[in-house]
């Protein structure tokens, strides 16, 4: 009976010790993740552990040792009754190692994204970012329908370069025709070529347009501009990164992108609302642009504003009847009255191309001063007239409307239609640099940061109860097990 007895104490007694290894397995590691980077926390709000050892390079060692330090200080509490201390679960740890990790710059850069996206849901409700989403769609949209415009514009001049052609080679064989009829040929030929060279054609005024630089089209001040340079030859995408050994599932949907972009557009400097303390003034142009000064990555969204701004202008010219109407006569007038409706067509679409493009450097302008233009206009938003374009343009503010697209909503279409893995090493690019230059934090590297990790434990207890009693052959020896532990900064997960 009394071997019984002491046999199942025993089972209890171990049971009750590998529970509170267990325990304290978990909650050492989750104690590890207590001792995050505080800069990186207090200026965006990311829960990083740095795995760096103080020196630029990567290591566990510290955290292994802390691990260790804090798992014997529990395991060596005892328990206090009736004013006596009782040692109830005497265990000892043998062993302890960190078994993986992941890095937040890890899968090109989704565990970021994975952690932003965590943290941004509980500062934006999915109706508000469903709102968001509509403008980002609408853009998407319009750039989509209008195809390339380039395209539209090189197709119409290549027809009517190609007719002109046909219109000589039918002169040259009219030789044999008789006298009367050769002299009408050439009188309405005359006739049509004088009426055509009257005609502008503003098709040719794009190329010249484009070869003026968008900065200066736009005429933006740019003495007053950022001179700030990174050193990309530092960034994440040139150099060799630490990779850690954990994954997490990759996830890509509407909501989990706007949550992303508003992220960027919460702590990142721009063009309007420049910050102190950055490395590069206009931080989210660079995260579009990834150019490695501020002026470069400004045209280069210059660039990218007028293209969004051209197609959604095309758009909207394709519904208005009277200014369609507009460009056929203007393209009836160029083909001259010998011209297939094949030509007037493709004429008519290169104009209302280099339309849209004309009206669309006026609207960057005027978003480039600050105001605001709707993504699609009406016909009383319309500024530029048809006939009044010329290769010497000045091109004006273009109407402003309050109810419009400012330049951040702008960017955030940008944002949006971006590539979504550039813009997360781009973004750890400048949160790194930030860090080193205007912090104590002077060896801080994004791919040293933790974001989960997990640990093993070893462990050995001596039988407390078996050595009371004799069960057979059986003799008692020390227990040996293992404990492992998983944890992470993400939401919800254990990762």
């Amino acid at each position: 009976m009394a071997a019984l007895i002491f046999t199942m104490l025993e089972g209890v007694h171990i049971t009750g010790q590998q529970a509170m290894a267990s325990l304290d397995s978990k909650s050492v590691t989750e104690s590890l993740l207590a001792e995050y980077n505080v800069p990186l926390m207090e200026r965006y709000h990311l829960f990083l552990l740095d795995g760096g050892d103080g020196s630029g390079q990567f290591s566990f060692t510290s955290l292994a040792q802390s691990a260790k330090e804090r798992m014997e200080e529990n395991l060596t509490e005892k328990a206090v009754i009736s004013k006596r201390i009782y040692d109830m679960f005497p265990t000892k740890l043998t062993a302890g190692e960190i078994t993986g990790y992941q890095l937040v710059t890890d899968q090109q850069g989704e565990v970021f994204y994975r952690l932003v996206t965590d943290y941004m849901k509980h500062n934006l409700t999915r109706e508000a970012a469903d709102r968001i989403y509509q403008k980002m769609k609408d853009a998407s949209d319009a750039k989509s329908q209008a195809g390339d415009l380039d395209t539209k514009r090189k197709n119409a001049m290549t027809k009517l370069k190609e007719a002109s052609e046909e219109t000589d080679q039918k002169a040259e064989n009219a030789g044999g025709m008789g006298k009367a009829k050769e002299a009408t040929k050439k009188t309405d030929t005359v006739e049509d070529t004088k009426r055509q060279k009257e005609t502008e054609n503003p098709i040719t005024y794009v190329k010249d347009w484009k070869n003026t630089g968008i900065l200066k089209l736009i005429e933006a001040d740019t003495s007053a501009m950022s001179d700030a340079k990174l050193d990309l030859s530092e960034t994440l995408g040139k150099r060799d990164k630490n990779q850690g050994t954990q994954c997490i599932q990759m996830t890509d949907d509407w909501y989990g992108r706007i949550l992303f972009q508003e992220y960027l557009m919460k702590y990142f400097s721009s063009y309007v609302n420049a910050k102190e303390e950055v490395c590069l003034r206009y931080e989210l142009e660079y995260l579009i642009e990834g150019k490695a000064t501020d002026k470069e990555n400004l045209s280069g969204i210059a660039t990218k504003l007028l293209a969004i701004r051209e197609a959604a202008n095309f758009v909207y010219l394709q519904t208005d009847t009277a200014k369609k109407s507009e460009a056929f006569t203007l393209a009836t007038l160029i083909a001259g009255v010998s011209a297939n409706p094949l030509l007037v067509k493709a004429l008519q679409e290169g104009i209302l191309a280099a339309w849209a493009f004309a009206e669309s450097v006026s609207d960057v302008r005027t978003i480039f001063a600050g105001k605001r233009i709707p993504l699609i206009k009406t016909a009383k938003d319309w500024s530029m007239d048809v006939k009044g374009l010329a290769a010497d343009q000045k091109f004006e503010e273009a109407k402003e409307d309050a109810r419009g697209l400012s330049y951040e909503d702008y960017l955030r279409i940008l944002l949006y239609l971006g590539s979504r893995n550039q813009q997360c090493m781009r973004a750890m690019d400048l949160i790194e640099q930030n860090l080193r230059q205007f912090t104590q934090e002077k060896q801080l590297r994004m791919d040293h940061m933790l974001t989960g990790l997990s640990a093993a434990y070893q462990f050995q207890a001596e039988p407390m109860f078996l050595s009371f009693v004799t069960v057979g052959n059986l003799k008692a020896s020390t227990y040996r097990w293992s404990e492992q532990a998983s944890v992470s900064y993400f939401s919800g997960s254990d990762e």
